[in-house]
């Protein structure tokens, strides 16, 4: 047995990540609240280009809706943030995930992980979907 496998303090700092979950988990919490948020900017990318294709087309709007319509023409420029917020959170999720040296820290970083980086693919199929039913139904109504 060598010296250091009787040095508790060495053991113990062993142990630990080299950052603390808690602060690796609040980094990846917010780069990700981020990036859903950019999510949301990609989302009003879509949605008023097919109401403007809707409105050309004689179809009428709410009041909400135009101003909602109104509000995404203003924030779809944003819309590449969200690409650069998915790089930089998979690689900080990465990060975090190669610090943690328990095993139970491990297997929680890599479900956070593959979650995040797979919600927001998920959510843009969800909001393509959406707009293509939307857009076949308010084709056929103009037939």
């Amino acid at each position: 047995m060598s010296s250091h496998d009787s040095d508790p303090e060495l053991q113990h700092d062993l142990k630990q990540p080299v950052c603390g979950v808690r602060t690796g988990a609040a980094l990846s919490a917010a780069i990700h609240a981020f990036l859903w948020g950019c999510v949301a900017l990609g989302a009003a990318y879509v949605v008023p280009y097919w109401a403007k294709v809707f409105q050309d087309f004689g179809v009428e709007l709410s009041t909400i809706q135009a101003f909602i319509i109104d509000l995404s023409f203003l924030t779809m420029r944003f819309w590449p943030i969200g690409v650069v917020g998915l790089v930089v959170a998979t690689v900080a999720d990465w990060w975090f995930l190669q610090t943690l040296t328990t095993q139970s820290s491990r297997s929680l970083a890599r479900f956070w992980f593959w979650a995040n980086v797979a919600l927001p693919i998920l959510a843009g199929v969800g909001i393509g979907v959406i707009v293509s039913i939307s857009t076949a139904n308010i084709m056929r109504n103009l037939s």
